[in-house]
C-alpha cells in the first residue's frame, strides 16, 4: 500500500492540517465535514460535480448552496477552484463512487502535485503503530488496534472496530459498527456493510461485497458478494 503515514494513539495529538476544500458535497461529504470539524479544522468550501452557477443564487434550486454554513462554491472539475489547492490549502475527496474518487485524486495530483489529507474524528482511538494512506477517513468512535495497516482513500465508518494486525486495502469501505477480527486481510475496493463481523484470520478478496449484518467465517473470493449468518455467496 502506498503513501502510508504513521498516526499516534490519540487523534487529538495529530498535527493540525491546513484549511481545506472538501471535494464532494453529498452524503460522504457531510460525514467528512463532521469528522474534520471535530478536530477544529477550517473548511474553506465544498466542490461538487452537480454544482451549477445558478445554484448559488436561486432559492428554488434543488441542489443546496451550503452545508452546515460551509458554501458549495464550484464544480469538482472546475480547474480555477482546484487551483486554490496549494501549500496553504489541503483537500479531501469525499465521493462515494470509487472510480470517480480515483479520477479526482489523480486529476488533482496531476494539477496540484498534492495528495488528499486524512480525516480522523476526534473520538477515534488509534494504536501508536497503526498506519494509513492519504485520503482516508476514520469515523466517530472507531477503534483501530496495534499494527493495523489501512490503505489509501479508505472509508472507516463510525464505531467500527479493527483488531490487531488487520490489513485494509486501498479504496475499501468499512461500514458502521463493523467488527474486524485480528489478522484479517481485506484487499482493495472491498465493501463491508454496517454491522458485519469478520472472524480472525479471514481473507477478503479484491472487490468483494459483504451485506449488512453478515457474519463471515471463511475466506471470500475476489468480486464475490456474500450475505447472511454465516455469510454465503449470492448472485445479484
Amino acid at each position: 500500500m502506498d503513501s502510508i503515514h504513521s498516526l499516534p494513539t490519540d487523534s487529538n495529538e495529530l498535527p493540525p492540517i491546513l484549511p481545506l476544500i472538501i471535494v464532494g458535497a453529498k452524503g460522504l461529504g457531510k460525514v467528512a465535514l463532521e469528522v474534520l470539524q471535530s478536530t477544529d479544522n477550517i473548511i474553506y468550501c465544498f466542490l461538487d460535480e452537480d454544482y451549477k452557477e445558478e445554484t448559488a443564487v436561486s432559492e428554488s434550486a434543488t441542489f443546496p448552496n451550503e452545508i452546515n454554513h460551509v458554501s458549495i462554491m464550484g464544480s469538482s472539475d472546475d480547474d480555477d477552484m482546484l487551483n486554490l489547492i496549494n501549500d496553504k490549502c489541503d483537500y479531501f475527496v469525499a465521493v462515494e463512487n470509487i472510480t470517480d474518487r480515483k479520477r479526482l485524486i489523480k486529476k488533482i495530483y496531476k494539477q496540484r502535485k498534492k495528495y488528499p489529507a486524512v480525516a480522523v474524528h476526534s473520538t477515534a482511538h488509534i494504536a501508536d503503530d497503526a498506519t494509513m494512506g492519504y485520503g482516508t477517513l476514520i469515523g466517530m468512535g472507531t477503534m483501530i488496534g496495534a499494527d493495523v495497516k489501512i490503505g489509501t482513500s479508505c472509508i472507516i465508518n463510525a464505531n467500527a472496530t479493527l483488531d490487531y494486525e488487520v490489513e485494509i486495502g486501498n479504496f475499501t469501505q468499512i461500514g458502521i459498527g463493523a467488527n474486524i477480527g485480528a489478522g484479517v486481510k481485506i484487499e482493495e475496493e472491498v465493501f463491508v456493510g454496517n454491522g458485519v463481523t469478520i472472524i480472525a484470520g479471514v481473507t477478503i478478496g479484491k472487490g468483494a461485497r459483504i451485506g449488512a449484518g453478515s457474519v463471515v467465517l471463511s475466506n471470500i473470493k475476489a468480486k464475490q458478494t456474500v450475505l447472511g449468518n454465516p455469510a454465503k455467496a449470492v448472485s445479484l
